[in-house]
């Protein structure tokens, strides 16, 4: 197990030593390389502030038109405004951190690859939100780190919360198309991932307005984006969908709490009917640890439907298993089908841990101070036995 002093160590010394090589060529787009099948990217939540907040500044280089709001101190480490002291059940191995800090972003990035990651997909809430303030050092992080890896970068896609047309936390909301004009201006690097020429953008979405993203994306964007909806029904127009987690099954008032719904048959579910649905042309697979918003404050908000009772648990263990590998498993059978199974199965490109750090519902597979290293090695597992059977391919 690595001690914080161990953590600034090393990541110190693995950057200086970047400094010794080539930059990367910008005029060879990654997404232009081979690329392994599936890419293995982790759900990444630019949430965090520490005690002092506004400790970091906005990257020079990305500061300019956008209205930031004003950060709160631990933001989504404390409930301060609910009867909970902390969000989080379990700890992080490298304590409760601040998303801008460059030695946790360097670690973050570094552990990611380390463990066979090729990146992440970045949550953002809009040009103004919070998400994105903090997100930029991040955006930051990966450019520097690019400039030193031109022959393995580190890949990114956008999931893009369909909530950023909401005024919370003080954020000043601008329409779709402008917020798709920020993320073209700022965030359309060549680390960011395409289908063809095409950025692969994700929308978590709460509504059933698949057709305004994409009438946005086509309009901003020279090639459009590729637009991966969550619900395979609800997407015409568009080609690709992605699972999330989700439980096997539910109780008859809507609780999550059986403890052997991993969640596994529910992927199985939803790969069969993504592979059922002729406009569907790949499927984004998933993998979880488990879930748990029992200290989540907005978790346990008035006013909440029945599909929505609090609190929702994903056991990170059954009895026939831990989470995180059963829903691996899922992925392992699916990718093994499609490639012995022909056209009836759809192509899973990309699969998505749900989340890299999300520790506010447990679901988190970065290093905790219970577990260490524990759900990146199960990743890594399954990365090594499926890149072998799988082997490399463009997509």
């Amino acid at each position: 197990m690595f001690l914080k002093s161990d953590l600034v160590t090393r990541v110190t010394e693995e950057y200086e030593d970047m400094k010794m090589k080539p930059g990367i060529n910008l005029n060879a787009p990654v997404h232009k390389h081979e690329l392994p099948y599936p890419l293995v990217m982790g759900h990444f939540l630019p949430w965090y502030t520490g005690r002092t907040p506004n400790s970091y500044k906005v990257p020079q280089e990305f500061a300019e038109g956008i209205r930031p709001p004003e950060l709160e101190s631990w933001r989504h480490w404390r409930n301060d405004r609910s009867e909970y002291s902390r969000t989080h059940l379990n700890q992080p191995l490298y304590g409760e951190y601040d998303s801008r800090n460059p030695v946790v972003v360097r670690q973050q990035i570094y552990d990611a690859i380390a463990h066979g990651l090729d990146g992440f997909i970045i949550n953002l809430n809009g040009k103004n939100s919070a998400e994105n303030l903090i997100a930029l050092s991040l955006l930051a992080e990966i450019n520097l780190y690019n400039s030193r890896h031109h022959e393995k970068p580190f890949l990114y896609m956008i999931s893009y919360d369909s909530k950023a047309q909401s005024p919370t936390e003080g954020k000043k909301p601008v329409s779709i198309e402008e917020d798709f004009e920020y993320l073209r201006d700022v965030w359309l690097t060549d680390a960011w991932v395409r289908n063809g020429d095409s950025p692969v953008l994700f929308i978590f979405a709460y509504e059933d307005n698949f057709s305004e993203y994409k009438a946005a994306a086509e309009k901003v964007f020279d090639n459009g984006a590729d637009i991966i909806w969550p619900y395979p029904d609800r997407c015409k127009g568009g080609n690709a969908a992605f699972c999330w987690v989700h439980p096997d099954k539910t109780r008859d008032n809507g609780m999550w709490l059986d403890n052997d719904s991993s969640g596994s048959e529910y992927c199985r579910s939803y790969y069969r009917s993504c592979a059922e649905n002729d406009y569907i042309k790949y499927v984004v697979g998933a993998v979880w640890p488990g879930f748990n918003d029992t200290l989540v404050r907005w978790a346990w908000e008035d006013g909440l439907s029945k599909d929505h009772l609090r609190p929702r648990i994903i056991p990170a263990n059954t009895s026939i298993g831990n989470t995180l590998e059963l829903t691996w498993q899922e992925v392992y059978d699916y990718l093994l089908a499609e490639k012995n199974g022909g056209l009836e199965y759809t192509p899973m490109p990309i699969v998505q841990i749900v989340t890299w750090n999300d520790w506010a519902e447990s679901t988190a597979i970065e290093p905790d101070v219970e577990t260490g290293y524990s759900s990146l090695k199960i990743c890594s597992r399954y990365i090594r036995t499926i890149r072998n059977r799988i082997g490399v391919k463009t997509w």
